[in-house]
C-alpha cells in the first residue's frame, strides 16, 4: 500500500513537470510564430513600397526622361530646320504633304517677290527714259539764271549725275517745272514766286509730260511696295512653319513614347507700373 503511494505520488510530480515543459514549449513555438508573421508582414509592406516606388520611378521616366530612340524627332531641331528653310523642319519629322505645302508657299512668294521688282526695275528705266526726253537741263538753267533767289533761294541743288535724287527732284519740286518741254507758264517770269501750286492752280500752269512723268513714277513704287509685302509673308512663312514643325515634332514623340517631348506657346498682357504701356509679350518654350 506504501509502495503504491510513492508510485503515485511520484507519478503526479513527473506530470506536472512534464506538463510545465509542455507549457513552456507551447508558449515558445506561440512566440516564434508571431515573430515570423511579424517579419513577413514587414517584408510583404517592404515589397509593396519598392513595387510602388518603381512605379512612380518608371513614371517619371515615361513622362520626363529624355532618352534617344527610333523615331524620336528633336524639337529645338525641327523648330531650327523651318526658321531656316520653311518646311525642312515638317521633312525632318517625316511630314512630307506639310513640308511640301510650307516649301510651295515660300518659292510662290519669291517668285512674285522677283517678279514685281523686276517691274518695278523696268517701269523705273520707262520713267527715266521719259524724262531724259522731256525734261532739259538747258531749259531750266534758261530760266534759273534770270530768276530772283535773292528772297526765296532754290530748295534743292539738282545733282550732277542723273541718280536717283536728280529723277526724284525734277518732277516732285516745283522749282523743276520750267525745265520740263511742255511747260505754259513764262520761262521768262523771274519772280519763283508763280511757281507755288496755289498759284499754279489758280492759273492754270502745268505741264502735262510732268504728271505723266509722276504717274509713272508712282507706278514703279506701288510694284516695289508689293515686292516688299512678299518679303513680308516670306518672313511670317519662316515663322509659321517653324512653329508648326515644333508641334509636329512634340506629336511623333508623344506619340512613341508619352511625355516624351514639351512645347508650349504662352501670351501675356504687361502693364509696365512706371508708364501707361501696354504690350503683349509672346513666350514659347520646349524641351
Amino acid at each position: 500500500m506504501r509502495a503504491i503511494f510513492i508510485i503515485g505520488a511520484v507519478g503526479i510530480i513527473c506530470g506536472t513537470i512534464y506538463g510545465r515543459g509542455f507549457d513552456k514549449d507551447l508558449l515558445g513555438s506561440s512566440a516564434l510564430l508571431n515573430k515570423a508573421s511579424e517579419e513577413h508582414l514587414v517584408l510583404s509592406e517592404l515589397n509593396r513600397q519598392t513595387k510602388t516606388l518603381a512605379q512612380l520611378t518608371s513614371d517619371n521616366v515615361d513622362e520626363r526622361v529624355p532618352f534617344g530612340g527610333a523615331g524620336i524627332r528633336s524639337v529645338p531641331k525641327a523648330l531650327l530646320f523651318s526658321l531656316v528653310v520653311p518646311g525642312a523642319g515638317e521633312f525632318y519629322c517625316k511630314s512630307y504633304l506639310k513640308a511640301g505645302i510650307m516649301l510651295g508657299f515660300e518659292a510662290a512668294f519669291w517668285v512674285m517677290y522677283f517678279t514685281y521688282d523686276r517691274k518695278g526695275d523696268n517701269k523705273t528705266k520707262e520713267f527715266e527714259a521719259f524724262a531724259d526726253e522731256h525734261w532739259k537741263k538747258d531749259l531750266y538753267l534758261a530760266w534759273l539764271s534770270i530768276a530772283d533767289t535773292t528772297e526765296v533761294p532754290p530748295v534743292e541743288h539738282l545733282p550732277e549725275t542723273k541718280d536717283q535724287q536728280y529723277y526724284e527732284m525734277i518732277g516732285k519740286y516745283n522749282w523743276f517745272l520750267p525745265g520740263w518741254d511742255d511747260f505754259n507758264g513764262d520761262r521768262q517770269d523771274p519772280n519763283p514766286r508763280h511757281l507755288n501750286q496755289s498759284y499754279l492752280d489758280s492759273m492754270g500752269i502745268g505741264s502735262r509730260n510732268r504728271e505723266i512723268y509722276l504717274e509713272m513714277r508712282a507706278k514703279a513704287n506701288n510694284y516695289y511696295k508689293t515686292a516688299k509685302y512678299f518679303i513680308g509673308a516670306s518672313i511670317v512663312n519662316h515663322v509659321v512653319s517653324a512653329l508648326d514643325a515644333a508641334f509636329t515634332a512634340k506629336r511623333k514623340n508623344d506619340a512613341i513614347h508619352r511625355g516624351f517631348s514639351d512645347f508650349h506657346i504662352r501670351s501675356r498682357f504687361v502693364v509696365n507700373s512706371y508708364a501707361p504701356e501696354y504690350r503683349i509679350m509672346l513666350e514659347v518654350s520646349f524641351r
